[in-house]
C-alpha cells in the first residue's frame, strides 16, 4: 500500500481550505448597482395593540409594532460569543431613499461592530448627515425559524430586501433585556430596531 507522503496530505488541506475561502468570498460578494435611488418608502409602522407576548427559545417576546422595511442592504454582520448572540444572531445595515444611491453610497465608508453601525465621509460629501441616520438603520435580527435564518445569512451587500415581522421587546426569565427603538429618527445606544422578522423577500 502506498502512503501518502505527510507534507501531501498538508497541501491538500490547504487546497481545500483556499477552495472553500474561495466559494465562501463568491457566494457574499458585494452586489453592485448603478447610481440612483433603489428604494423610495420608508419603512412601514403599525403600533401593536395591547402588546401581546409569545414565547421564543428561552425569551417572552412583547409585539411593539408591525414592522415591514424595505432597504438596500449596506451591511450584515454575525454575532455568536456576544450576551444577545443566541436570540439575534445577525445584525443587518438597511438603507432607503438617499441611502440606497450608490451614488452616496459609494463615498461613505460603512461598518459594524459592538452591535452599532458606523458611518465616516469625507468633508466634502454632498448628502447632509441627518439623511445619512435617518434613512438607514441598524437592525437586530430575530429569525422566526431556521428557513428565515438561512435567508438572512445568504444576503448580500446591495441588495434589496423586504423584511416582515413585529419591532419586539425581550424578557427572560421576567426581565426586560432587551427594547426596540420605535423611531427611525434617534441615534446611539437604543436606537436600532429589534426585529422578529417572518418573512424576507429578495428583489
Amino acid at each position: 500500500m502506498l502512503e501518502v507522503p505527510e507534507i501531501s496530505k498538508r497541501s491538500w488541506i490547504l487546497i481545500a481550505v483556499a477552495i472553500m475561502c474561495a466559494v465562501g468570498w463568491f457566494q457574499n460578494r458585494e452586489v453592485k448597482q448603478y447610481p440612483g435611488v433603489l428604494v423610495n418608502s420608508e419603512p412601514d409602522q403599525v403600533l401593536s395593540h395591547g402588546k401581546p407576548r409569545f414565547r421564543h427559545q428561552d425569551y417572552v417576546l412583547e409585539k411593539l409594532a408591525e414592522y415591514k422595511v424595505t432597504g438596500r442592504v449596506l451591511g450584515r454582520s454575525r454575532y455568536i460569543f456576544d450576551v444577545g448572540a443566541k436570540l439575534a444572531p445577525y445584525d443587518l445595515a438597511l438603507g432607503w431613499k438617499t441611502m440606497s444611491d450608490s451614488k452616496y453610497l459609494d463615498d461613505l465608508s460603512i461598518s459594524q461592530g459592538q452591535r452599532f453601525l458606523y458611518f465616516s465621509w469625507p468633508g466634502n460629501f454632498e448628502l447632509l448627515e441627518s439623511d445619512i441616520f435617518d434613512f438607514s438603520s441598524n437592525t437586530h435580527i430575530i429569525p422566526a425559524n431556521d428557513e428565515i435564518a438561512s435567508q438572512i445569512s445568504s444576503l448580500r451587500v446591495g441588495e434589496i430586501v423586504t423584511l416582515s415581522g413585529n419591532l419586539v421587546a425581550a424578557y427572560l426569565n421576567g426581565d426586560l433585556t432587551w427594547k426596540s427603538s420605535l423611531s427611525r429618527q434617534d441615534r446611539g445606544a437604543g436606537a436600532c430596531e429589534l426585529m422578529y422578522v417572518t418573512r424576507v423577500l429578495k428583489k
